[in-house]
């Protein structure tokens, strides 16, 4: 048992060794049909030996390479092995480049809910030089013309990219890059799973979508520390709204409300650097055109006395965590109805 073990274990480095070795020595799109497949991907087992592999290059450089899976995931997913492996390798690969002294993340985990079908999520974070939001919509582009000089700089720019992008497609998902400069790099694949299935939703208890209204011209700012909050609001809100911004804090909530017309903030309570309590203090104090902004509080307290707090500070309206789709869609229903009686 113990050989057989050693073996499989054996194996599976080697398939993530060679995920990441087409992408060096053919870095085109005839990678995807060179790629063999493979029904079930065993997540931890996989992941481990992905850790395995790139732990030396990490080390070499003083970065902590971390593998944090929820416990809600399945040993095995009925999505091709390969494809993910090579998706993964790509990604912390890349992630380890520019993490020197610092940390890369990966993160496994499922946004699900009554009203949206359940998703999969695979991040790589990386805490190193981050890229320039004009550079973001590049990442994915097949272009043999990339400017060297940013290739050199932030690295990110990389035929592998592209080839990434184009497999999760294939399986019917897609990918979300948040990066800062200074700060650091997220890559999420997301991948449909239907067979995490959700408890069986009565007709009733689905909200008709002739009773919610459209918010397409709304601005919205998440203001959340945990990126998967802000990837579960961005995914949930996605064909609603026209635009949404994120913040880590406070701090980045304001410097945005600075410099971009925002409608509605989606505010956590419990922060670092500056709170959600101090941060609608700041707003409603600034003076400025964007401090009779509404206000909502994210918050996991459904206390009255709490709730009565964040009312009190002049936050507008609280949404309870964990919510659903309905529940946040809610707070807009109430948002519109209240700008209907101020006009009125």
């Amino acid at each position: 048992m113990k050989i057989n073990s050693h073996r499989n274990h054996g194996k599976r480095i080697a398939l993530a060794n060679s995920a990441s070795l087409v992408g060096a020595s053919n870095p085109s799109n005839s990678v995807i049909s060179t790629l063999p497949t493979e029904a079930h991907f065993q997540v931890r087992r996989s992941l481990a030996a992905i850790k395995s592999v790139w732990q030396k290059q990490a080390g070499a450089q003083n970065t902590k390479l971390v593998v944090y899976i929820t416990n809600d995931i399945p040993e095995n997913l009925p999505i091709d092995a390969h494809k993910i492996q090579y998706c993964l390798n790509n990604l912390v690969s890349n992630a380890i480049k520019f993490a020197k002294n610092g940390t890369v993340n990966i993160i496994v985990t499922k946004i699900a809910s009554k009203q949206a079908k359940p998703y999969l999520v695979f991040s790589v974070q990386d805490n190193g030089e981050g890229m320039e939001q004009e550079m973001l919509a590049r990442v994915f582009k097949h272009s043999p013309d990339h400017d060297k000089s940013q290739k050199m700089t932030y690295g990110y720019i990389d035929t592998s990219l592209p080839i990434t992008n184009d497999l999760i497609e294939q399986l019917g998902g897609k990918i979300l890059v948040e990066s800062q400069v200074g700060r650091g790099t997220t890559f999420s694949l997301l991948l449909p799973y239907t067979q995490i299935v959700s408890p069986k939703i009565k007709g009733a208890d689905l909200p008709r979508a002739a009773n919610f209204r459209q918010f397409s011209d709304y601005n919205v700012l998440v203001v959340d520390d945990y990126n998967l909050n802000q990837l579960t609001v961005k995914i949930m809100l996605h064909d609603h709204v026209s635009k949404i911004y994120t913040a880590s804090n406070g701090y980045e909530a304001l410097e945005i409300l600075h410099s971009c017309p925002v409608d509605l903030v989606l505010m956590d309570i419990h922060m670092p650097v500056l709170d959600g309590i101090e941060a609608t203090l700041k707003i409603r104090e600034s003076g400025q055109d964007w401090a009779g902004v509404r206000i909502v509080a994210m918050t996991a307290d459904p206390h009255y006395q709490h709730m009565r707090l964040c009312r009190k500070i002049g936050m507008d309206d609280t949404l309870a965590k964990p919510f659903r789709k309905n529940n946040l869609l809610g707070v807009f229903e109430n948002a519109a109805i209240a700008h209907e009686s101020v006009a009125v």
